[in-house]
């Protein structure tokens, strides 16, 4: 009996009708391939685009004259692999081109099933966290993507990015460290609970007197004699 994570089931479908295997496939992954696109992109819109070209191309790949063969194709990783590969080229065709709107102006896709204040919150979360994987370089992004959203395994990491075990880990750990310090200067500065607030600078006008909100009076300290 297959488990979840065991794709046999999935291409013995394929290698027996491709159309209805690759619905099945379609179903199983679907959601993962969605999920690395809009991390990837910070956009709904292009992350929808990106998941139906990259289904679309599997396709394709699948009913050519020279397709993956069946018995030893990861199709996770291969999806994923063709989606990273889409999500470079779109970025090159839209370097060539001029940027378009604020992003902030685009209308979002409402959500009925959430609270107002709840959906706004997430907003900003994500729109936070588009902004800080964008300062990541692409492999480092792909890798802490693929670990720390999707939660895969590093040989799977691995073979999606073309590189050695080691060398994922590499982009792992560096795109870490890039976020914690991104999330470090994000973060408002609280004053210490038991620090008291500094007075508010003054301006000497004339000997004696001062500007300011409050003038500061010296208090009056009284001496007593034996």
């Amino acid at each position: 009996m297959s488990g979840p994570d065991d794709p046999s089931h999935l291409l013995a479908a394929l290698d027996e009708d491709l159309d209805n295997g690759f619905t099945a496939l379609y179903d199983a992954y679907r959601t993962p391939v969605f999920t690395t696109a809009l991390r990837a992109t910070g956009s709904w819109s292009d992350a929808e685009d990106l998941t139906a070209e990259t289904f679309l191309r599997a396709y394709r790949s699948l009913a050519s004259d020279r397709p993956p063969p069946l018995p030893t194709l990861r199709p996770r990783a291969w999806l994923l692999t063709i989606l990273l590969n889409t999500v470079r080229n779109d970025r090159r065709g839209k370097a060539r081109k001029p940027p378009p709107g604020d992003i902030d102006a685009a209308p979002e896709r409402a959500d009925h099933t959430q609270d107002p204040a709840r959906t706004a919150e997430l907003h900003e979360t994500n729109r936070a966290l588009a902004a800080h994987l964008a300062a990541l370089t692409p492999a480092q992004r792909d890798a802490v993507i693929l670990r720390h959203v999707l939660d895969l395994p590093i040989d799977e990491i691995a073979a999606i990015l073309g590189t050695a075990e080691g060398t994922a880990k590499s982009h792992i750990s560096r795109g870490l460290a890039t976020l914690r310090r991104l999330a470090c200067t994000d973060r408002p500065q609280t004053p210490h609970p038991h620090e008291r607030p500094r007075p508010e600078p003054t301006t000497r006008r004339a000997r004696g007197h001062t500007t300011g909100p409050h003038p500061i009076s010296t208090p009056t300290i009284e001496v007593h004699h034996a």
